[in-house]
């Protein structure tokens, strides 16, 4: 799925940017389960914790046409494509506060750098079957909503940042082919006053 492929992708990016040696130094999962002790989590405790808290529908882009032309002569069917932005938390729950300081500090130093990534700007392996663009964006939370977002999430708060990922598509549906409408002829006589009875005499 492109949600699973994506967010991978980005952890990769955020990984080469700490260095060749850093291949599995971001590591995509639940920050909870570091303080459950939850399987699969043991020993990233000193890693950058990548954590998918939102999914949202971009509504700009709600009402897509039906129909999409293939080429010159075919005309296929379906349903809209949805996208989505992707919200992902980026935690670090180093022993050492300073240590996690600087990995968000890091990751920060990355987005101001890049922001947009494509197949053509990337060189770890852009899921380009999946989607054309992705656009980074930082996302600055109140202290409400960081204080609800650690409840819900049911961990103590850990240095953190959060981004936003702008556009991943979902097309699943199957696509039919159509009759292409060439043109359209239409005939008729506009009434010019209530006593003419759209009938041409001449």
């Amino acid at each position: 799925m492109a949600i699973k492929e994506i967010l991978k992708y980005i952890a990769a990016e955020f990984n080469h940017s700490f260095g060749p040696s850093a291949e599995k130094f971001v590591y995509l999962g639940n920050i909870a389960r570091i303080e459950e002790g939850g399987s699969g989590m043991s020993g990233e405790q000193d890693k950058v914790i990548l954590t998918l808290v939102n999914i949202e529908e971009e509504v700009t882009l709600k009402n897509n046409s039906h129909y999409v032309r293939q080429d010159r002569e075919t005309v296929l069917k379906r349903e809209p494509t949805i996208f989505l932005n992707l919200y992902i938390l980026l935690s670090s729950a180093a022993e050492e506060y300073e240590t996690a300081l600087s990995y968000i500090s890091h990751l920060i130093g990355f987005y101001q750098r890049k922001r947009v990534f494509t197949a053509a700007t990337s060189t770890n392996g852009f899921p380009s079957q999946y989607v054309e663009k992705i656009i980074l964006e930082l996302v600055s939370l109140k202290i409400e909503d960081i204080n609800h977002l650690w409840g819900v999430l049911g961990s103590k708060y850990h240095p953190s940042v959060m981004f936003k990922l702008r556009l991943a598509p979902i097309q699943t549906s199957s696509a039919t082919e159509v009759d292409l409408v060439e043109t359209v002829n239409a005939t008729g006589r506009v009434k010019k006053g209530p006593d003419d009875d759209g009938s041409d005499n001449t």
